[in-house]
């Protein structure tokens, strides 16, 4: 997932993320692999699967840990 944005120091700069669409328009990402091209229950249902995913790899590595010290 990406997010396509101007990197603009002011906001005269904004037009410049058509740089950022032309860019990944010629490296052919699909528009389901941009962030800002969903909407809002998209966003908030990626956000989801990333927490959900986070919280997986954080007890992981909890569980390795203490296996680790108790050895």
């Amino acid at each position: 997932m990406m997010s396509i944005n101007p990197d603009a120091h002011s906001t005269d700069e904004i037009e410049l993320t058509h740089w950022g669409v032309e860019m990944a328009r010629k490296g052919s990402v699909p528009k389901t692999r941009v962030l800002n091209c969903l909407d809002l229950d998209q966003v908030t249902a990626w956000l989801d699967t990333r927490r959900r995913k986070r919280r997986t790899k954080s007890k992981r590595f909890v569980v390795a840990s203490s296996l680790r010290s108790s050895q």
